[in-house]
């Protein structure tokens, strides 16, 4: 869908529904979502930014509820650039994850990273009692304070690999295009 409004920039956000928070597969689209959009040497930023110089910025997000998940990709794109073009970059990279193309150095800088994050987290009062929140709203249960990292670092390369198959497709996507509206 096409909508324009009162941006600068071309923007394309896509969206995917993922099974609940705390699934299998919710944990190995979150590797995955750290493999595309966390840090420079994640793939948008590789491929869409530095490479191609298709866009100013492309990430992706994963929000984990009770009954289903969902995952954004975003990109905005550099002035006179396709958003077509874009979404054909993004395809592609989506693509060679379904075929499996993904290196084992990077599911373990992700997950180096998930449990850093993770420590840190119980090191805080403030986001101690943010975490027992969710984890007693979405799995009405604190216990997992000390057991969900273990979900994260158990998930394999075919585990990303088959939810990326299972999820990722065009027909089961919504994309919506932003463009500047026209001054008269």
């Amino acid at each position: 869908k096409d909508i324009y409004d009162n941006i600068h920039l071309d923007g394309k956000f896509i969206f995917y529904r993922l099974p609940e928070a705390g699934s299998k597969e919710y944990y190995a689209m979150s590797i995955l979502n750290g493999i595309l959009s966390e840090g420079d040497s994640s793939r948008f930023y590789k491929e869409l930014e530095y490479k191609s110089q298709l866009v100013n910025e492309c990430d992706s997000s994963l929000f984990g509820f009770e009954k289903a998940s969902v995952f954004i990709i975003n990109a905005l794109a550099l002035k006179g650039k396709s958003l077509d073009e874009v979404e054909m970059k993004i395809d592609n990279i989506l693509m060679e994850i379904v075929e499996g193309k993904i290196d084992d150095d990077e599911i373990t800088k992700i997950k180096n990273r998930i449990e850093t994050i993770h420590n840190s987290r119980i090191q805080s009062i403030v986001s101690l009692a943010d975490r027992f929140s969710y984890l007693k709203t979405i799995f009405n249960n604190c216990e997992l304070i000390n057991l969900e990292i273990l979900d994260y670092l158990a998930i394999t390369k075919n585990d990303i690999v088959n939810a990326a198959k299972k999820y990722l497709n065009s027909n089961q996507r919504v994309v919506l295009n932003y463009y500047p509206k026209k001054q008269r």
